[in-house]
């Protein structure tokens, strides 16, 4: 039981950690005007995510980085 809770400590942290990263991309993005940029920022996200260790983590964050690029592949820009 105290193993158990020693691996769910790091990995909440972990997760917060991602929220607040997930939260300032968001913002980012929010702010960006040029899709080109979009874009370079969902790369980062997806190479980030080949840091994760755990790999349910590993794969959200490496699709929300692929959404990332696709939405800033087809922002049109006005």
């Amino acid at each position: 039981m105290k193993g158990l809770m020693f691996l769910g400590i790091p990995m909440l942290f972990m997760i917060a950690v991602l929220i607040l990263l997930g939260m300032y991309v968001y913002k980012v993005i929010q702010n960006q005007s040029s899709s080109l940029k979009i874009m370079i920022i969902g790369i980062a996200v997806i190479l980030f995510s080949i840091l994760i260790s755990m790999s349910i983590i590993k794969i959200i964050v490496g699709i929300l980085g692929l959404l990332i690029v696709l939405y800033g592949a087809n922002k049109s820009e006005d």
